[in-house]
C-alpha cells in the first residue's frame, strides 16, 4: 500500500471515528474489503476494469450489497447515481462540497455538480470525508491522473463505428482461438505458451486500430499489467454489460473470457485517450529498457547478452531484440507472481535486495565510514509511481561493493570506496542460485581459494529450486545486469572520451 493511500484512509478513519454506528457498518476499508464486495460493486455501478487497488468504499445500498454508494480510489472516486450512469472524479477536481437539506452536492472544476440524496447524518459524514480530500489533493500538489473527470461511459459510447467493428472482429476471432486450445490461463504470460503469443497478437492489432505502436516486449509487459490486474484480486467473476455482444457476467475460468476481458479492457484505455496510451508508465518503462540495451556497447553488451542468454538457458544469436524480449519477458513474470504492475518491479526489487544485504550487517564496523554507507544503501527508497535510472544504478553499486567485500573479507569492513572492478557482479551471480546455507557457505571457501565457481560442484547445491524462486532469482539477475551493465557502458564511455 503506497503512502498516498494511507493518507486517504487516515482521512476517512478520522471521520469515522465520530459517525454513529450505522455509518460505521457501511463502511469498508482496506485490507477489509472482498472478492464478493468487489464483484458487486461492479454489478451496481456498472464499472469498467479499475486497475487502481480501491482503498475504501461506502455501501449505500438498501441491502448492504455493495451495489450503491461511493469507492474511493488513490487519485479520485467513483459515486453511484440514481437512473444515471456513475461518475469518476478526481479529488483534485473537487471545487466546493456542499448540503442541502438531505442533499450532499459536490461542485468540480468542470462546473459540473454531483447531487446525490443521503440520509442527514450520512451527508455530513461525506462532506466532512470530501472537504479534506479536496484539501490534501490540492496541499500535496496532486495533478489529475490519466483517468479524467467525468461519467462512466460504455465503450460503444466512445467509439465511432467502424472502430467497434474493427476491435470486435479481432478479440472475437482470438477469443474464439483460445477458446480452441481449451486452456485456463491462471497466470497467462508464464502458464500458457499457446496462449499468450494469440493475446500478444490481439492486443498489437487493437493497438494498429487506433495508432498505438509500440513493440511486442512492450505489448508483452501490457498483457502482464492487465492479467495481474484480474487475476492477482481474485475476482472469480465481473459484470461487464459494457462490453458489446457479451452479456452481463463473463466467467473468467475460461481462456476466451479472459481473452475478451483483457481484449475490451485494452480497447477502452487506448479509446480514451488516443493521443497518448493512458497505460504511459508501462509505455514509457519499455522505451527505458529498449533505449538502453540498444546503447549498450562492446564490453557491456557482450556481458549482458552472457547474462540474459544464461537466464534463457539458450543462445541468443547476439541478437538485441531477443535480449530485450527476454529481458522483459523476465520482469513480466516477477510481476505476476507478486501480482504487481510492471512499473513496481523496481520496488519491490530493492526491497528484496535489502533483505539479501541486511544480514550481513554484522560485517560493517559501527559508526565507520562503511557504516554511513551502509545506512545510506538501507535508507534507499524507490516510489511506485515512477523511478530515477541513475539512483537504482548507486543502489546496485553500493549492493554488490559490500556484497563482494562481505564475501571476501576476513574482518569487519571500516572503509567502503565505489570501484567498478570491486563491484563486478560475479560472485552475486554464482551464488545466487544456491539456496542451502551450508551449500553457499562450502561455495564461498571454495571462492577465496579459487577466485570463482567454474569447478565447483556440490550435490546438494544442484537440488531443483521452486518455480516461483527461480522467477525471483532471475529477475534479480536480470536487474542488476541490467543496470551494472549500463555504468559500465557510461564509466567505459568516459575513458574512451
Amino acid at each position: 500500500m503506497t503512502q498516498k493511500s494511507k493518507e486517504i484512509i487516515e482521512i476517512i478513519d478520522k471521520y469515522l471515528l465520530d459517525s454513529n454506528t450505522s455509518i460505521k457498518s457501511k463502511t469498508h476499508v482496506a485490507p477489509n474489503i472482498t472478492s464478493s464486495m468487489i464483484n458487486n460493486v461492479f454489478i451496481g455501478f456498472k464499472l469498467p476494469i479499475i486497475h487502481d487497488d480501491i482503498i475504501a468504499m461506502f455501501d449505500d445500498s438498501l441491502i448492504s450489497n455493495c451495489k450503491s454508494g461511493v469507492i474511493f480510489l488513490e487519485e479520485g472516486f467513483f459515486l453511484a447515481r440514481l437512473w444515471q450512469s456513475s461518475y469518476y472524479s478526481n479529488y483534485v477536481d473537487i471545487e466546493k462540497c456542499e448540503l442541502e437539506k438531505q442533499i450532499f452536492k459536490l461542485t468540480l472544476s468542470n462546473n459540473e455538480t454531483l447531487s446525490v440524496s443521503f440520509t442527514k447524518e450520512t451527508s455530513v459524514f461525506l462532506l466532512r470525508v470530501f472537504e479534506e480530500l479536496s484539501m490534501w489533493a490540492k496541499k500535496n500538489a496532486c495533478v489529475s491522473n490519466e483517468r479524467e473527470t467525468g461519467e462512466v461511459k460504455k465503450v460503444k459510447d466512445i467509439l465511432t463505428p467502424d472502430e467497434l467493428k474493427q476491435c470486435r472482429k479481432i478479440i472475437h476471432r482470438q477469443s474464439a482461438l483460445c477458446a480452441g486450445i481449451g486452456a485456463t490461463p491462471h497466470i497467462p504470460l508464464s502458464d500458457s505458451i499457446f496462449i499468450t503469443p494469440l493475446q500478444i497478437e490481439m492486443l498489437m492489432e487493437i493497438g494498429n486500430v487506433f495508432s498505438v505502436s509500440l513493440n511486442k516486449s512492450a505489448y508483452k509487459a501490457i498483457l502482464v499489467g492487465f492479467s495481474s490486474s484480474f487475476v492477482g484480486r481474485n475476482i472469480s467473476s465481473l459484470t461487464i454489460g459494457w462490453i458489446p455482444g457479451i452479456g452481463n457476467v463473463v466467467n473468467l475460468t475460461t481462456a476466451a473470457s479472459m481473452t475478451e476481458l483483457i481484449g475490451w479492457s485494452f480497447v477502452r484505455e487506448c479509446s480514451q485517450n488516443k493521443e497518448l496510451y493512458i497505460r504511459k508508465n508501462i509505455y514509457d518503462g519499455i522505451i527505458l529498457f529498449q533505449d538502453m540495451v540498444t546503447r549498450l556497447n562492446g564490453e557491456a553488451y557482450n556481458r549482458f547478452y552472457d547474462d540474459i542468454s544464461f537466464i534463457a538457458g539458450k543462445s541468443l544469436d547476439l541478437d538485441k531484440e531477443k535480449v530485450i524480449d527476454l529481458f522483459i519477458e523476465t520482469i513480466s513474470q516477477y510481476a505476476v507472481v507478486h501480482d504487481i504492475e510492471v512499473k513496481c518491479i523496481f520496488s519491490k526489487y530493492v526491497e528484496d535486495m535489502k533483505a539479501i544485504l541486511t544480514q550481513m550487517k554484522k560485517n560493517v564496523m559501527p559508526n565507520s565510514q562503511a557504516y554511513q554507507y551502509f545506512c545510506k544503501f538501507e535508507s534507499f527508497d524507490v516510489p511506485e509511481e515512477h523511478f530515477d535510472i541513475n539512483n537504482l544504478i548507486e543502489f546496485v553499486e553500493l549492493f554488490l561493493g559490500f556484497y563482494n567485500m562481505f564475501i571476501f573479507s576476513e574482518h569487519q569492513i571500516n572503509r567502503f570506496r565505489f570501484d567498478l572492478e570491486r563491484e563486478n557482479p560475479n560472485t552475486f551471480f554464482q551464488l545466487l542460485y544456491i539456496r542451502k546455507e551450508k551449500d553457499r557457505n562450502d561455495a564461498i571457501d571454495y571462492l577465496k581459494k579459487n577466485g570463482n565457481l567454474q569447478n565447483y560442484s556440490s550435490k546438494n547445491a544442484k537440488n531443483k529450486i521452486p518455480a516461483k524462486e527461480l522467477v525471483n532469482m532471475k529477475t534479480l539477475h536480470a536487474i542488476t545486469s541490467f543496470l551494472y551493465c549500463i555504468e559500465l557502458n557510461n564509466e567505459k564511455g568516459e575513458e574512451n572520451d
